[in-house]
C-alpha cells in the first residue's frame, strides 16, 4: 500500500513539476502575437453622462448602461419616473403602452478601428430598425474614463444618410 501511495505521490509531482516549467520557445511565439493584439478600450460597462446635438443640448435623464463584449454591446435606457403596474400579473393596455414607451433596449455588434466605431443593431425594440439592420458610424475619442462617441452617418432601411442632427454621445466607464 506504501508504494501506490508513494507512487501515486511521485507522479503528481511530475505532473506538477513539469506544469511550472518554461514554455517553450514555440509557446512564447504564441503568448507575444496574442500580447501584440490590438486591445478593446471598449471592453466592460459604461453609463450615458451626456448626450447633445449640434442644435439644441440637452440629457437624457435616467439610466442608460451599455456593456460592450468582444464583439457584440447592449443598450438599456430607461427614462425616471416609470410607474410600477397596479397589478403585475394582469396589466392594462395602458401600463404596458407606458412601460413600452419609457424603455429603450437595443443589442447587436461592433467593430471599432483606430478612430471609428460601427455598431449594426441586432435586437431593437423597434422593428423597423432590424429588417435590415440599423447601423450606426461614429468617430470616437478615449479620454480618460470616458468615450466620446461622434455621429458620423447610418444606414437605415439599406439606405445610407447622414445623421439629420449629428450628436455627440459621452459614456463614463463604470
Amino acid at each position: 500500500m506504501k508504494r501506490i501511495t508513494y507512487g501515486l505521490i511521485a507522479i503528481m509531482l511530475s505532473f506538477f513539476l513539469v506544469s511550472c516549467q518554461q514554455p517553450s520557445n514555440n509557446e512564447n511565439a504564441s503568448t507575444a502575437n496574442l500580447n501584440q493584439a490590438p486591445q478593446n478600450p471598449f471592453l466592460g460597462a459604461w453609463e450615458l453622462d451626456q448626450f447633445s446635438n449640434q442644435d439644441t443640448s440637452w440629457s437624457i435623464e435616467g439610466p442608460s448602461i451599455i456593456l460592450f463584449g468582444e464583439d457584440y454591446y447592449s443598450w438599456m435606457a430607461s427614462k425616471p419616473g416609470r410607474k410600477n403596474f397596479e397589478n403585475i400579473a394582469e396589466p392594462t393596455d395602458e401600463e404596458v403602452r407606458e412601460a413600452f414607451n419609457t424603455i429603450t433596449a437595443i443589442s447587436g455588434v461592433y467593430e471599432f478601428s483606430v478612430s471609428t466605431m460601427t455598431m449594426t443593431q441586432k435586437i431593437v425594440k423597434r422593428p423597423n430598425w432590424m429588417n435590415p439592420s440599423r447601423v450606426e458610424h461614429y468617430a470616437y475619442q478615449l479620454k480618460g474614463d470616458e468615450v466620446h462617441l461622434h455621429s458620423r452617418y447610418r444606414i437605415l432601411e439599406g439606405v445610407k444618410s447622414p445623421t439629420e442632427d449629428p450628436f455627440t454621445i459621452v459614456l463614463k466607464r463604470k
